[in-house]
Formats: C-alpha cells, sequence, structure tokens
C-alpha cells in the first residue's frame, strides 16, 4: 500500500496493528515509486488520482504508472468523482500534507471530471478505453456540497452518519448523463494478454 502522507502510514500501521491485520506492506512513497515492472495482477486506487498533481506528475502520471505496473490480463480499478462539468477544487488548508501551493496561498485539492474528462484520461494513460464504467451519484443536485460545507463546518463528527446520508440520498445510475449532479466513477481498465507466437 502507498501513500505519500507519513502521518497517514503511522495511522495505518496503528490501524493495521489494533485490527491484527497482516499481509499489507506499507510505503510512504508516492505513485511516482510504484514499480512498472508489470508486478502485479490487480492495482486499485480509490478516490486517489483525483488528488495526484505534483509538479510534471498529474493524474495521466499516476494512472499510466499504475497501468504498467499490471501483468498482462491483470486489472486496474479506480475511482474519481465526477460532476456535470469538470473543475478543480482549491482549499484553504493543506489536507493531505503533500499538497503545493497554488500561490494565492489556496492549495489543489482534487478534480471532479466529466465523462469526456474520464474518457480521455484512461485513453491517455492506458491507450484504450475502460473496460467498465460505472455511475454512483446524488439523487439531487447540490447535495453533495452541502454535505461538504456541514462537515467542514461540524468537523469529524459529522462523517459517522455517511453509511446512512449515502444510502438515503446517493443511487447508481446507468449513464453520466442521467446523473443530476456529482458523484463517482468506478473505471476497469483490463490490460490485454500477450499473444503467444506459434
Amino acid at each position: 500500500m502507498l501513500n505519500p502522507d507519513p502521518a497517514d502510514v503511522k495511522r495505518t500501521r496503528r490501524l493495521m496493528s489494533e485490527l491484527h491485520i497482516k499481509g499489507v506492506d506499507l510505503m510512504s512513497v508516492g505513485l511516482e515509486e510504484l514499480p512498472n515492472d508489470r508486478t502485479f495482477d490487480v492495482v486499485w486506487s480509490i478516490s486517489v488520482v483525483e488528488h495526484v498533481r505534483n509538479g510534471s506528475f498529474d493524474d495521466v502520471s499516476a494512472v499510466r504508472r499504475m497501468y504498467a505496473a499490471l501483468r498482462p490480463g491483470g486489472s486496474l480499478l479506480l475511482t474519481v468523482p465526477v460532476d456535470r462539468t469538470c473543475w478543480d477544487e482549491y482549499r484553504e488548508n493543506k489536507d493531505y500534507g503533500v499538497q503545493r501551493s497554488d500561490g494565492t496561498g489556496r492549495y489543489f485539492f482534487q478534480r471532479f471530471y466529466d465523462e469526456r474528462t474520464v474518457l480521455d484520461l484512461m485513453r491517455q494513460a492506458t491507450g484504450k478505453q475502460p473496460d467498465v464504467l460505472e455511475w454512483y451519484g446524488e439523487k439531487t443536485a447540490g447535495h453533495f456540497h452541502e454535505y461538504i460545507a456541514r462537515w467542514q463546518k461540524e468537523g469529524m463528527s459529522y462523517i459517522v452518519r455517511d453509511p446512512q446520508i449515502f444510502a438515503d440520498a446517493y443511487r447508481a445510475y446507468p449513464s453520466w448523463s442521467e446523473m443530476p449532479g456529482v458523484g463517482v466513477c468506478g473505471i476497469v481498465a483490463v490490460k490485454p494478454s500477450e499473444s503467444k507466437a506459434i
């Protein structure tokens, strides 16, 4: 498990110890350090790619590196946030401790994709269309932004209700065009198996 935030790695190690979780190697490094030697059967990245912007290493670089790490026939599983149009979110604080300032005292936090930018990301990074796209989002446009505002105002105690909030106010959609607002796109890209010469 790779994570560039040493404080988060420390918390994860503590939780793994308390929960007696074994068999997970934690590394305090970014995706730039992921070996691209076709080592893995599966690489998954849940709510990470949208946060990657470190100089010339961006979301396309991150997905390209993860895809390169797969053996032929391996699967890359990603989730990214989506909205009706693509936009970048900046915040006043370094929420992950690794972001760079944009020069105005704000820090890049994440990108919200739309369908076109999801497809562009995957084509640029993998050279192919995703094998699977799944869509999950708010039932009423604006709910997500209200949720974030309350979370930032009330703190971490607010998010203990997340399972109930997301069960009540969000659902799966058959396509991006049917989503009224913010949601998540689940993506699967399977690396083609190498054909053997006869």
